[in-house]
């Protein structure tokens, strides 16, 4: 069925462009109480941050082939939710992200170690970026709540550009200049899957209409000593 995670996603095409679309795969997670919550959900602005999210939300999640079942296949190891965005771009708030990679990560406060650089604070949670080889281990699903066609700001990618590790500024406008970027307009219910450091854009909407997307950063469990993830998962069981 159209609307079932897929047994075998095309892993060898997402190692290599660090971006995957798979049309349809969430279309169950949108029928669940989660996705219908998430539909009513009152945003202001470009969106919210979940930083304290429910157990029936991680459930839908981690549950037995859910979204961290399809990101830990697609990385080769168990990976776990780490941060939840809900994005919205609308007539009255359509804005745009300039070409960048997502390089911070929620922690439940602060340590100072070896490689975790750069703490700001977002929603009163401490971020990070932390050492490059974790940016390059991490996942990112984002879920389209609404239809998002060609016009009304879809997300573009570099493909491949995952592979170059963490850039600069001006490495990533040297690179958007070389390279032709990849657009994915999308459906309700598709899910658009990222290497975190795939470097990505998304540009304001011509024709603007509702367009919301559930944005879920996965990554390894473990962290060094005295570092815990923003939220934990206690009693939600992970496959």
């Amino acid at each position: 069925m159209a609307d079932q995670l897929p047994s075998e996603p095309d892993i060898a095409s997402f190692r290599t462009d660090g971006v995957l679309l798979l049309q349809g795969a969430g279309r169950a997670f949108l029928r669940s109480g989660a996705g219908k919550a998430l539909s009513e959900a009152e945003t202001s602005g470009p969106g919210i941050r979940i930083t304290g999210p429910g157990r029936e939300l991680l459930d839908e999640i981690c549950g037995p082939r859910k979204l961290a079942d399809l990101a830990s296949r697609l990385a080769g190891e168990p990976l776990r939710p780490i941060r939840i965005l809900l994005f919205d771009k609308t007539q009255s708030s359509n804005w745009a992200i300039t070409w960048h990679q997502d390089r911070v990560v929620p922690l439940r406060e602060k340590r100072t170690l070896p490689g975790f650089t750069r703490w700001t604070t977002k929603s009163g949670i401490p971020h990070v970026e932390p050492p490059e080889d974790l940016s390059r281990r991490m996942i990112s699903i984002r879920l389209h709540i609404d239809d998002c066609g060609p016009a009304n700001g879809p997300l573009s990618v570099i493909p491949g550009s995952h592979e170059l590790g963490r850039l600069t500024d001006e490495q990533i406008a040297i690179l958007c200049g070389r390279e032709t970027p990849v657009s994915y307009p999308a459906q309700a219910g598709d899910l658009l899957i990222l290497r975190t450091l795939t470097v990505h854009a998304s540009d304001r909407a011509e024709r603007p209409s509702r367009r919301r997307v559930l944005h879920i950063d996965f990554a390894p469990d473990e962290l060094p000593q005295g570092l815990d993830w923003a939220f934990n998962l206690d009693g939600v069981v992970m496959e």
